[in-house]
């Protein structure tokens, strides 16, 4: 029981870590025209080091992402990606590989460039 204890409370810690707060323009400023901004509300992330990584890391697995900024006090991510990451079909493997990682997601703007 003891050690039970001592596990809960070392994970609380650890989430309890400030999180670095990403400029929610940082990647809309270098859109260029070839490629496209998905912005997503991201719920269920309690904390920076496990929740935020988990889902930038999900994001960055899908083919075609360039670049992710997962905003963890917005609870957002930011995803820049090729022309072809914001077509109808494969747009949508964006927020589903979030919620296969264990959280919800749903889409609320998609930015192409040019």
């Amino acid at each position: 029981m003891r050690f039970l204890l001592i596990l809960i409370c070392a994970s609380w810690v650890g989430c309890q870590k400030p999180a670095p707060k990403a400029p929610p323009s940082e990647l809309s400023a270098s859109l260029e025209a070839d490629h496209c901004q998905v912005t997503m509300e991201v719920a269920g992330m309690m904390c920076i080091q496990n929740c935020a990584n988990a889902v930038a890391k999900a994001l960055q697995g899908v083919e075609g992402v360039v670049e992710v900024a997962v905003d963890f006090p917005e609870k957002r991510a930011d995803v820049l990606g090729k022309a072809t990451v914001c077509e109808d079909e494969a747009v949508k493997k964006l927020p589903q590989v979030v919620i296969d990682a264990g959280y919800k997601a749903k889409i609320v703007k998609v930015e192409h460039g040019g």
